[in-house]
C-alpha cells in the first residue's frame, strides 16, 4: 500500500510569493524549496536511504496559516481517492531522492499561481516509509518597474520618479541613471528633480541589484520650455505700391503658434496680407494705411510670450535730398575746435559725405563725421582754413550743399614777457610765435627803449631792442606790445656812489658847457671841447676844469683839472 504524506505551504508568509502580484502590490518573497528531512517505516524498521519514489498531488485548499514550517499531515490509504495528479508541475529534480536532498517546485503558469493555497502531497512507493518535510526558502533576482514610466512638465516643475520592485529579495540597492550616466548620489527608490531645465529632459534608467542579480527599467522625461525670442521682428520703411515684411526667431519646444497684430489688433491672412499666423509676415503693395506699430505673440504648450512693437513708415514717393540749413562760415582761433552742421531732406536713408575744396574727407585724427550731418575739426591749425560742404545722397538722387569757409585766426605768444636791465643799459631780444601769414607789428617805443630790427613782420621771428644807458636817480619801465602782446622793459637807476658826468654836446668851438654828475648834488664845471668844424657834433672832449678832486667822467678821455683820465 502506498503510504500519502501531505504538507500544506499556504502559510501567510508564502502566500505572498505565489499569489498573482498585481501593479503596486507588495514585494514578491523568495520561492520554496522542499526539503526531505528524514523518512523512517512504521513499524520501527531502519530508515530507507535509497529508493523512495515520491508523487507530488495538490489536495483541496487549506485555510491560510501563519506559521513558517509545515510537517506532513493528511495520510490518505491511496493517492487517488481524494486527491488528483498535477500534470503541469514537477519537482525539478527526478526521485528516487536521498535524505536531506532540495526538491525544487518549478511553476508554471497552468497552475494560475494558486499554488501557495494549496497542499503538497507526497506518496510513497514503500508501504511502510514515511516523510518529514519542511519549507526552505530560495532568494529570487529583482524585477523592477519606474512610475510613472514617462513624465512631461514645464521647465521649472519638480519631477519625481518612484522605482517599484516587483519581486525581488533583499537587501535591494539602487543607483539611477541619466542617459546612460550615474548620478552621483542618487541611491533611493525615489528620484526628485527640482527647478528642471530642458538640458535634463531624457532618459533616466533605474539599476536595482541583490545578491542574485539585477535589473533596469527606462522612464522618459520631457521638459516642455516656453517661447523666447531670438530676433525680434525690426522696424520697416517702404513706399506705397512695395512690399512689407517682419520676421521673428524663437526657441522653445514646439509645435509653436504665432499670432501677429497691428496697433494691438490681430491680422488675418486674406488681400494683401499673409503669413498672419506664422514666424514670417507680407504685406503687399503697402498704402499709408498700413503704418502703424507692429508685434506678434507666440505660444506653446508651456507659455506665450510678445515681442516689443516696431514701427512700419510708409513712404508716399520717393524724394531726392534737398538742402534745408547749409552749414555756415566759421572762424577759431588755431587749437580750438570747428565744428560744421547742416540739416537735409529726403527719403531715407540719406547719406552725407563732407568735402575739402571739393576733396573727399575721411574720418581720423582731428577729423569725424565726415559721414553725418556735423563735420567737427578738433585742434585746429592754419592748414584747415578753407572752403568745406557736404554732398548729400539717397537712392534717388544727389546733391551738395553751397561751401562755408574755416577761417583760422592768428594766435601769438612771446617767447618772454619782461626784460631786465642797469643804468648801463644794453640791447636785447624777444621772439614772436605764430603762424605763417601772421602779420604782426611793434609798437610802445620811447626815447630810452628802441627797436633796432624789426619792427612790423608776419610769421615767427625775433624783435631785437637797445636800451639807453639810464642818468637818472629813479628807475624806469617801458611798455612794448609786440603782436598784441605785452612786453616790458624794466632799468635801474645809477648807483649812489658812482660819480656820473654827463658831457652836453656844444654847438660852437670852445664854448662852456654845465656838466653834472651825481654824488653829493649838482655842481657846475667847465667844459674845454673841440669842434673844428664849427658845426654841432659830438663832442670831444679835450679837458674838464673845476670837478672836485676824484670825480671822473663817463666815458670821456682827457683831463680833469690837468690830470689825465
Amino acid at each position: 500500500m502506498k503510504r500519502t504524506h501531505s504538507f500544506s505551504i499556504g502559510i501567510g508568509y508564502w502566500v505572498c510569493l505565489l499569489c498573482i502580484v498585481g501593479p503596486g502590490q507588495a514585494l514578491a518573497q523568495p520561492i520554496p524549496k522542499l526539503v526531505l528531512g528524514s523518512v523512517t517505516s512504521s513499524d520501527g524498521t531502519p530508515p530507507l536511504t535509497n529508493g523512495l519514489v515520491f508523487t507530488a498531488y495538490i489536495s483541496t485548499r487549506p485555510v491560510d496559516q501563519l506559521t513558517q514550517e509545515s510537517t506532513g499531515s493528511g495520510v490518505a490509504s491511496d493517492g487517488t481517492s481524494t486527491f488528483y495528479f498535477v500534470d503541469c508541475s514537477r519537482f525539478t529534480n527526478a526521485p528516487p531522492w536521498q535524505v536531506g536532498e532540495q526538491l525544487v517546485v518549478e511553476m508554471t503558469n497552468s497552475m494560475n499561481g494558486e499554488f501557495a493555497r494549496e497542499s503538497i502531497v507526497l506518496t510513497t512507493n514503500h508501504p511502510q516509509a514515511s516523510a518529514n518535510i519542511r519549507l526552505q526558502s530560495v532568494p529570487v533576482p529583482p524585477q523592477v518597474t519606474i512610475q510613472p514610466p514617462n513624465l512631461t512638465l514645464s521647465q521649472g516643475d519638480t519631477v519625481v520618479f518612484q522605482a517599484v520592485v516587483t519581486t525581488g529579495t533583499s537587501p535591494l540597492s539602487y543607483q539611477w541613471r541619466f542617459m546612460g550616466t550615474n548620478l552621483p548620489g542618487m541611491t533611493d527608490s525615489t528620484l526628485t528633480l527640482t527647478n528642471v531645465q530642458s538640458g535634463q529632459a531624457g532618459a533616466y534608467q533605474i539599476e536595482v541589484t541583490n545578491p542574485v542579480g539585477k535589473a533596469t527599467n527606462t522612464a522618459t522625461l520631457t521638459v516642455l520650455v516656453p517661447p523666447a525670442i531670438l530676433l525680434p521682428p525690426a522696424a520697416q520703411t517702404a513706399v506705397v505700391g512695395a512690399n512689407a515684411s517682419f520676421t521673428v526667431s524663437v526657441t522653445g519646444t514646439p509645435p509653436m503658434s504665432y499670432q501677429w497684430s497691428k496697433g494691438g489688433t490681430p491680422l488675418a491672412d486674406g488681400g494683401r496680407i499673409s503669413g498672419a499666423i506664422t514666424a514670417d509676415l507680407t504685406i503687399a503693395s503697402v498704402t499709408t494705411n498700413d503704418a502703424g506699430s507692429y508685434a506678434v505673440t507666440i505660444a506653446n504648450v508651456a507659455g506665450a510670450t510678445s515681442s516689443p512693437p516696431v514701427s512700419l513708415t510708409v513712404n508716399l514717393v520717393p524724394l531726392p535730398p534737398t538742402i534745408v540749413l547749409s552749414p555756415s562760415n566759421v572762424a577759431v582761433t588755431q587749437g580750438m575746435t570747428a565744428t560744421f552742421s547742416m540739416s537735409a531732406s529726403g527719403t531715407a536713408p540719406l547719406s552725407y559725405l563732407w568735402r575739402k575744396e571739393s576733396a573727399p574727407l575721411t574720418d581720423g585724427g582731428r577729423i569725424s563725421g565726415v559721414a553725418t550731418a556735423a563735420l567737427t575739426i578738433t585742434n585746429v591749425q592754419y592748414s584747415d582754413a578753407g572752403a568745406y560742404s557736404v554732398l548729400v545722397s539717397n537712392a534717388v538722387g544727389t546733391t551738395s550743399s553751397a561751401p562755408a569757409t574755416l577761417t583760422v585766426l592768428c594766435s601769438y605768444a612771446l617767447t618772454t614777457n619782461a626784460a631786465q636791465f642797469g643804468w648801463a643799459g644794453g640791447s636785447g631780444s624777444v621772439g614772436v610765435q605764430t603762424g605763417g601769414g601772421c602779420a604782426w607789428t611793434v609798437t610802445g617805443a620811447t626815447n630810452w627803449v628802441a627797436i633796432t630790427s624789426p619792427s612790423s613782420g608776419s610769421g615767427t621771428s625775433t624783435v631785437a631792442y637797445v636800451v639807453q644807458p639810464n642818468y637818472t636817480t629813479n628807475s624806469r619801465q617801458a611798455l612794448l606790445v609786440l603782436a598784441a602782446k605785452q612786453f616790458t622793459v624794466t632799468q635801474g637807476a645809477a648807483p649812489a656812489d658812482q660819480p656820473i658826468v654827463q658831457v652836453i654836446e656844444p654847438t660852437t668851438t670852445n664854448s662852456f658847457k654845465t656838466l653834472f654828475y651825481r654824488q653829493v648834488g649838482l655842481v657846475e664845471a667847465i667844459v674845454r671841447v673841440a669842434n673844428p668844424s664849427g658845426a654841432a657834433q659830438p663832442a670831444l672832449v679835450l679837458w674838464i676844469e673845476g670837478l672836485p678832486a676824484g670825480v671822473k667822467v663817463w666815458n670821456a678821455t682827457g683831463t680833469s683839472n690837468g690830470v689825465p683820465y
